[in-house]
């Protein structure tokens, strides 16, 4: 069966994680994080953010999450989480969810939804 999505490929040096990134994350496994900003014109992307805690903290200790979104943006953050928001422009962001460390991710219709189909997260 041929499966049609795109692919990201990462050298071998980019399977590693950034270093910055590895020093707040170490090598446990972990899934990735981010809020999903909202339209007015296209409200399915909103998902409430007390309600994005909520599942986080279902979870308790058995699930490391990395939030992740860009500075210049509005992100509440969360509780229980690794603070990556910031630290990961595009192909650092690629970097992480493709890492085999990564788990999964948890966020509606967005870039990282996408970016985590490509490495079938």
């Amino acid at each position: 069966m041929t499966v049609c999505h795109p692919q990201v490929l990462l050298s071998e040096e980019e399977k590693v994680l950034p270093e910055k990134l590895h020093d707040i994350i170490g090598d446990k496994k972990y899934w990735v994080v981010c809020q999903p900003g909202a339209k007015n014109d296209y409200t399915v992307k909103y998902y409430p953010e007390e309600n994005m805690q909520k599942v986080i903290d279902s979870f308790g200790e058995k699930i490391t999450f990395v939030q992740v979104g860009e500075k210049q943006h509005s992100h509440k953050p969360y509780n229980n989480v690794v603070d990556a928001i910031g630290m990961t422009p595009l192909r650092c962001l690629l970097r992480l969810v493709g890492n085999s460390q990564c788990q999964g991710i948890l966020t509606g219709e967005s870039l990282l939804w996408h970016i985590a189909a490509t490495f079938e997260k």
